[in-house]
């Protein structure tokens, strides 16, 4: 009598311990050692005794009583039906914890519709509240896109430091923040970009297509309007592809923008130059420039100058290019590695 392999295998049995049991069909009773000599013949390489117990847990063989002790074949037509109806047992389970599994994703998730991942906030105080909210509840990283427009109207000389992002880089959360030189030209920023770095942050410059604030790679905040004079309304999107694709597109911008770094330790150019790189690098005018630095323009074009000179430049670009070359604005790809 031959039984269907796959039938076999649908309880375990491989190869060999498929054929042992074929044979003990159409075998007497056997002692294991006539088995292991039979197994032996026909180049098996199974452990006879172990395969014997595995056909007996089974049921599909039985240890007989005598001397030595013998092993025969049950017939197959009970101790198959026996196994199918056991497995078919263990497959309704199956279904039903599968089916209680389904119901319960799909119950947690009835509360969370579409339309719940996404938020519209209104106002300034709105959208100012649900940045702070995102930063304080980041607990791995915060990812951010600075440019204007702002939500926040700033006195003449004065940028606000950002308490919430030095308190988080102490407690251990990573930022990294890209910089669109549009949105260094505002008086004393240069203080809070050096406060940030300071402890911690890595930043860098480069054009960016949309403000944004991502946390945890899960949670995204963005203006919801498209005109650069309006901030009264932002976009608040919960984990979902959306954010994924927010996510991979700031990564993007990420690379392809300019380290940047503030900090007094980067003692290659002189202490004029120190100030004066990393908007150079920005791209801010002369103007700009000056207004930053407390400098007059006569002033801030005698140090760019200077530093073309130093750094046998011909243009402002090929001089920001070569002070990153140098390491001039600092190592981001160290920064990248002691991160991680």
């Amino acid at each position: 009598m031959s039984v269907d392999h796959a039938t076999l295998d649908a309880f375990g049995l491989g190869g060999e311990q498929r054929a042992l049991y074929e044979y003990l069909l159409t075998s007497p009773p056997m002692s294991q050692a006539d088995l292991a000599r039979v197994a032996a013949d026909r180049g098996w390489r199974l452990a006879v005794g172990p395969a014997l117990h595995r056909l007996q847990q089974l049921g599909l063989v039985a240890r007989v009583p005598s001397d030595p002790p013998t092993w025969a074949v049950v017939p197959p037509d009970p101790a198959l039906d026996a196994l199918l109806l056991a497995r078919e047992q263990v497959l309704a389970a199956a279904r039903r914890r599968v089916t209680e599994l389904a119901t319960r994703f799909h119950t947690g998730r009835s509360g969370r519709a579409p339309g719940d991942l996404v938020e519209v906030v209104y106002g300034q105080p709105a959208v100012l509240s649900a940045v702070e909210q995102m930063q304080r509840t980041a607990r791995q990283e915060v990812c951010a896109s600075d440019m204007p427009p702002y939500a926040t109207s700033l006195p003449a000389e004065s940028h606000p430091v950002n308490d919430i992002e030095l308190a988080q880089l102490a407690s251990g959360v990573s930022y990294r923040v890209i910089y669109d030189p549009r949105g260094l030209d505002r008086p004393g920023r240069l203080a809070d970009l050096r406060a940030g770095i300071a402890a911690g942050e890595r930043a860098r410059v480069g054009e960016v297509p949309v403000k944004l604030v991502i946390t945890d790679r899960c949670r995204a905040l963005l203006p919801l309007h498209r005109k650069p004079s309006d901030f009264v309304s932002a976009l608040r999107i919960e984990e979902s592809t959306l954010v994924d694709g927010l996510y991979q597109l700031f990564e993007m911008c990420w690379e392809r923008a300019v380290p940047l770094r503030l900090g007094e330790d980067s003692v290659e150019p002189g202490p004029a130059g120190r100030s004066l790189l990393p908007l150079l690098v920005a791209g801010l005018s002369d103007v700009a420039i000056a207004r930053q630095l407390g400098w007059n323009e006569r002033t801030v074009r005698r140090h760019v100058h200077g530093l073309m000179a130093e750094l046998g430049a011909e243009t402002r670009f090929q001089a920001g290019y070569r002070a990153v070359q140098r390491g001039w604005l600092g190592d981001d790809a160290r920064a990248d590695r002691d991160a991680a």
